[in-house]
Parts: C-alpha cells; structure tokens; sequence
C-alpha cells in the first residue's frame, strides 16, 4: 500500500508549473547567427465542437483525432467529421482529468480513470476495441493498492526495446515491458520527462526556492538508461521528437527544430499565439502539457486555444 498525492506534492507541482513557465518566458527566443528562420502556416484539421479538449492523439495516417474531453474519449474521422464516444467515464473522480490518449507504433493508448480505478486500455483497430489492463484501486483519501493509481501529466514514451514508460508522482517513472499489462515503479533523480529520442530521455529537475520565495527552474538533463542517472542538458528541453528523430521544442509563439546540428526557428503570421503551452493545471495541481503530435509523414499537430486541432510542416 502506497501513499499518493499529499499536499507536498501539490507545493511540487504548482512550482514546477512556475518553473516551466519561467522557462517560457526567459527563453523567449530570438535566433542566434548561423540559425535558419522559416514562416509556416497552420490549417485547422479537427473540430472538436467548442468543447473543453484535454490532451489528443492522431493516427500514424492522419485518418483518426482522438481526444479527451469532460471524462470522455472521442474519435474523430478527419474525411467525414463523424464523431464517436469509445471510451466513457461512469464514476469520473473528482477534479481529476480521468483519461489521457497516445498513438503509438499503430496502437491507441488510453490511461483511464473509472470508479477509483486506473485502467491501461490498449487498441488495436482505432478504437473500435481494447484490450483492459486494471493497474490500481484507490483505498482511501490518500492510499492506493498497486503500482500507480493516476498520472499527472499526459506524457506515455516507448523506447526501441518496446518498454513503455509513463512519468509518475515525484522522482518515479512507470515502466511496462509488456505493452501495458502489468506495471513496476523505478526510483529516478527526476521524473519530469517530456520526451525521448530512441533510449534518450529528456526531462527536468524540480525547482528550487531563494530566501526571497522567488521561484527558479531546475536543470534540464538527459538519461540514456532509463532515468537510473542524468547528466545536465544545456540545450532546448524539447516539448516532442518527430519521425525523423528530431528534437523539437514549442513555444506559445514560434516551433524550434534541432535537426542534424542546426537550429531553424518556424514562426507564422503576426506571432499570434495559436497554441497553450505553458502547462495548464487544475484545481487539484495537476499538471497537463499540451501535446505535439506526428503522422507517419511527419505533419505536426497542435491544440489550439479554441479547442480544436491544426496542422503545419516543419519542412
């Protein structure tokens, strides 16, 4: 029996959103020589209906949108904006975001939250079934039964060997090496992760506090043997890696691409900020960073203010 999300905890997260923020804010970028500054566009690609979008993932060929929204999953089908409801929440817990959606290799992901239980459901077809795996029972106001009981931000990473990991409470990761049937805790310096590039993690320690209560952000570092060391990281903390393995990193207002060496700046028309990335969080701290996402001919994908889904190239 473990002991879940404490008020220390919530002081964690709240300063980690500040810090991430900071990051934001003090890295608001202007490029530097030898750098490549490209104009892109974005096309609205999915429209959610004016609902309150979560977090979203999209298949390798672009066919399918899925998001999550009021405890709900929903798939979208780009060519004819059918929408469907696969997967519903009957006892949602209080204040908690209760799904969170991947699309990874093929295979849909859904971390899901139902009845004080937490479920891996994976699918095979879209969506159109999925295979059940129950992780934890919450027993009490504080206590749980099994390896995790919720998550508190929307990162799932599959390294090469197949071994999903998820981002868990404090300094641990959630690790499967059985595509989400059963899962184990790993003790880690850090535990904020925000993506990888084959066995190479990224992530960022906790932040710290002066003896004026000013609030900093902790290192940026990288792992390549799962989170068991890290070695600091002096270069943009990546928010995604797309299909050719390039780190990319968003702003509210410019995509930065480190791609063999080089850094190239994308911006668009007037700087308007078209997506939320500094971390959003609710009532209970949790901490949701919003996703970048790639098809399998490497379009890239953001959720926008207005709750619906856009599409651009970093070319």
């Amino acid at each position: 029996m473990n002991c879940c999300l404490s008020n220390y905890w919530s002081f964690f997260l709240v300063a980690l959103l500040l810090a991430i923020s900071a990051c934001s804010d003090e890295e608001s970028y202007s490029p530097e020589v030898g750098e490549t500054t490209k104009t892109i566009s974005f096309d609205l690609y999915a429209e959610t209906g004016n609902k309150w979008v979560n977090n979203f993932a999209v298949s390798n060929d672009g066919e399918f949108v899925f998001y999550t929204s009021v405890n709900e999953v929903y798939r979208y089908h780009v060519a004819t904006g059918e929408e469907t409801v696969i997967v519903t929440t009957i006892n949602p817990p209080s204040g908690l975001n209760s799904c969170y959606v991947h699309y990874i290799d093929g295979k849909l992901y859904v971390i899901h939250i139902d009845d004080n239980k937490s479920y891996v459901r994976v699918s095979s077809n879209n969506g159109d079934s999925f295979i059940n795996h129950h992780v934890g029972t919450k027993l009490g106001s504080i206590d749980f039964e099994g390896p995790f009981w919720r998550v508190l931000f929307n990162r799932l990473l599959k390294l090469p060997d197949g071994s999903l990991i998820i981002p868990y409470l404090g300094d641990n990761i959630a690790v499967s090496n059985d595509d989400g049937a059963s899962w184990s805790l790993k003790k880690s310096d850090i535990g904020f992760i925000t993506a990888n590039q084959q066995n190479k993690l990224f992530g960022m320690e906790s932040t710290w506090t002066d003896e004026f209560g000013r609030q900093f952000p902790g290192e940026k570092a990288t792992s390549n043997n799962v989170g068991t060391t890290w070695e600091l990281y002096e270069d943009h903390l990546p928010t995604a890696v797309d299909r050719q393995s390039n780190l990319v990193t968003v702003r509210d207002n410019s995509i930065v691409k480190l791609t063999n060496g080089k850094l190239i700046t994308y911006n668009w028309e007037a700087q308007k900020n078209i997506i939320n990335t500094s971390s959003d969080y609710y009532t209970n701290s949790e901490i949701n960073l919003n996703d970048v996402e790639f098809d399998q001919n490497n379009n890239l994908y953001l959720l926008n203010y207005d709750g619906n889904i856009y599409k651009t190239r970093l070319d």
